[in-house]
């Protein structure tokens, strides 16, 4: 009889993301544990994240100033809002997806769990390779980054576990 088994994926990563902040952790058993624990492979920051998007722009493009009444100047005039929200936003994912898509070519036989809100998760995704989102093992649609690393491991369903 002979029979081909493909190698099964390595300990799963458990990505989590928010607009400023990316952390990839290696999901390790513990010894003479009945739980794993998480090792950090990839911490990074993105400041511009938790920026408004009218900061980045110190011109206030397309803003003018609003009618007077009797004097008394009223706020500005409404700016292109929309575009450059979206432009934010986009700007965000990208930078994101590429860490991502990047630490996952480095390790191609890992599958992972990903954690971000679920309009931060669904753009992720979108971004991703078609390669990186088959050995996505499950997503969670919450933000768990400010979350303690103890208790993280929780919101996934581990080896037919049920996930908080």
């Amino acid at each position: 009889m002979n029979t081909h088994l493909t190698p099964p994926l390595l300990a799963p990563l458990l990505v989590l993301a928010d607009h400023g902040h990316l952390r990839i952790y290696r999901l390790l058993p513990s010894p003479g544990r009945n739980k794993a624990h998480l090792e950090v492979a990839l911490s990074a920051d993105y400041p511009r994240g938790h920026e408004q998007y009218f900061e980045e722009d110190s011109d206030k493009a397309g803003r003018f100033p609003g009618n007077s009444v009797r004097g008394h100047h009223r706020q500005m005039s409404i700016d292109e809002r929309l575009p450059m929200q979206r432009e934010h936003e986009q700007r965000i994912v990208r930078d994101l997806s590429e860490q991502i898509e990047g630490y996952m070519v480095t390790a191609p036989d890992l599958a992972w769990y990903l954690s971000a809100s679920p309009q931060l998760e669904h753009s992720i995704l979108q971004e991703l390779s078609p390669g990186v989102r088959s050995r996505l093992i499950s997503s969670a649609g919450k933000n768990l980054i400010g979350m303690p690393v103890d208790e993280i491991v929780a919101h996934f369903p581990m080896h037919g576990e049920k996930a908080i």
